[in-house]
C-alpha cells in the first residue's frame, strides 16, 4: 500500500517525536511531505497541483501533527482547505473516494486527560471530529486515530522510540487494536 504522510509542525526543528515519526515513515517506504518545510507558514504558497498529485499517488494518506489549540496546525488546515477542493476531493469529477485517511496526532497531555472525566473533558475522537467529517464528505475511509500522548519536553528517548515503533507498525498494517492510543 502506497502511503503519503502529510506532516505539519510549525516548530519541527524542536520536535523530537515528530522527527522520529517522520523518519519511521520514510524507513517504512512512505512519502513524507512536511508542509512547513516545503512552504514555510504562508498558506498561499501551497502548491495545490503538486499536493494533489502526491495525494493521488497514495492509497493511504496520514495526517501527522501535534495537537495545537485542540486543532490541527494552521498549515494542515490550509492544506485541507486548498488541496481537498471541489472537483478533486468532492463533487463532480472527484478523484479520491475510497482512499484511506489516517490521523496520527501527538499531545502533551496524557491520554486519560482526553475523556469526559479528564482535564480536557472531551475524547480525541470528539476533538478531531471535523477531520472525520471531512473524510466522510470526501468519501475517504477514516481510520482509527493513532495517538502519541504525554509527549512533553524531557520525555525519555525510550518513550520517543516506543511511539516511533508503534507508528512503523501502523504503517506496516501490524498495529494491534490496543496500541492505537497510548
Amino acid at each position: 500500500m502506497k502511503t503519503l504522510v502529510v506532516l505539519s509542525h510549525p516548530n519541527f526543528a524542536a520536535s523530537r517525536l515528530n522527527k522520529a515519526l517522520a523518519n519511521a515513515a520514510k524507513s517504512a517506504g512512505a512519502e513524507v511531505r512536511h508542509l512547513e518545510g516545503l512552504y514555510g507558514t504562508d498558506a498561499l504558497k501551497i502548491d495545490v497541483a503538486a499536493e494533489q498529485e502526491a495525494f493521488l499517488r497514495a492509497d493511504r494518506i496520514v495526517f501527522l501533527f501535534p495537537m495545537m489549540g485542540f486543532n490541527v496546525p494552521s498549515m494542515l488546515k490550509a492544506y485541507i482547505d486548498y488541496v481537498l477542493s471541489r472537483g478533486f476531493a468532492y463533487g463532480q469529477g472527484a478523484k479520491i473516494a475510497g482512499k484511506q485517511l489516517q490521523i496520527a496526532v501527538s499531545t502533551g497531555g496524557g491520554l486519560g486527560e482526553y475523556s469526559k472525566h479528564g482535564a480536557i473533558k472531551f475524547s480525541l475522537n470528539e476533538i478531531l471530529l471535523p477531520l472525520q467529517c471531512c473524510a466522510d464528505f470526501c468519501e475517504l475511509v477514516y481510520g482509527r486515530i493513532f495517538a502519541s500522548c504525554g509527549v512533553e519536553p524531557g520525555v525519555p528517548d525510550s518513550a520517543i522510540e516506543s511511539h516511533a515503533a508503534r507508528f512503523t507498525k501502523l504503517l506496516n498494517d501490524e498495529l494491534e487494536e490496543h496500541e492505537y492510543q497510548i
